[in-house]
């Protein structure tokens, strides 16, 4: 079961380029403790991130990236301060609410007005990285930055595995000081790392059949399914 989420999610990582650890981290802390099995699924998923790069590694644009991942970083902060005083999974509801209409939204082909430029930029860096902080959950703000700027599913799938690889270096270096990883957790890592690896390519080959059109739909209804499963899973442990 453990070996089947890891490849699931890949494989909805690797199609829309999000979404995999939304999908897979709610299953595997059923089977495992949290602390346990995060950062053996944040080390997969980090490595095959880079497969994803390698893709679409021509259509980076890096200037964009970097101006999104350095705001970031400065938002981490305040939301780690949220973190402490608000209750995590009241965070983690509103979130998944605001998700849920939004997708509703740009499901009904509404686009907000959002200019590319460098205060847009940040203003997104700044909303991921506290996100981020305050509920593990960054990817939002950026994806519907990208929806918004009406991306095509290349340039999309770039921009955010630019992101997740400045992110994503900075988590796994923060799991290891913090000896957060151990033998047990870097064995299933070890071996989750061939099915997730199935996955991620399978996902890339679906993803290059897919018209643009079909292709945007598909990661508004994951947005809107991202929603909805957020919304449940954070009432549940509210009342739980």
């Amino acid at each position: 079961m453990t070996y089947l989420i890891f490849f699931l999610s890949s494989l909805v990582q690797s199609l829309g380029g999000f979404g995999g650890g939304l999908f897979a981290v709610p299953l595997l802390t059923l089977l495992y403790e949290p602390r346990f099995i995060v950062p053996s699924f944040s080390l997969v998923s980090f490595l095959l991130n880079f497969v994803v790069l390698l893709e679409v590694r021509n259509r980076i644009e890096w200037n964009k990236v970097t101006v999104i991942s350095l705001s970031s970083f400065i938002g981490v902060p305040a939301g780690t301060l949220a973190l402490k005083f608000l209750d995590q999974n009241l965070i983690r509801l509103l979130i998944a609410v605001v998700t849920l209409i939004l997708g509703m939204f740009f499901l009904a082909g509404f686009r907000p007005p959002v200019r590319e430029n460098k205060p847009t930029l940040i203003t997104a860096g700044l909303a991921s990285g506290f996100l981020n902080g305050a509920a593990a959950m960054g990817g939002p703000p950026l994806i519907f930055l990208m929806m918004a700027l009406g991306l095509r599913k290349d340039e999309f799938r770039a921009t955010l595995a630019g992101c997740f690889a400045f992110s994503g270096t900075l988590g796994i270096i923060l799991y290891f000081t913090n000896g957060l990883f151990n033998v047990p957790n870097l064995k299933i890592s070890l071996f989750a790392f061939l099915p997730a690896l199935i996955g991620t390519l399978l996902g890339i080959m679906i993803k290059n059949l897919l018209p643009e059109e079909k292709f945007g739909r598909i990661i508004v209804l994951v947005i809107i399914l991202i929603g909805v499963l957020g919304t449940f899973r954070a009432l549940s442990l509210l009342t739980g």
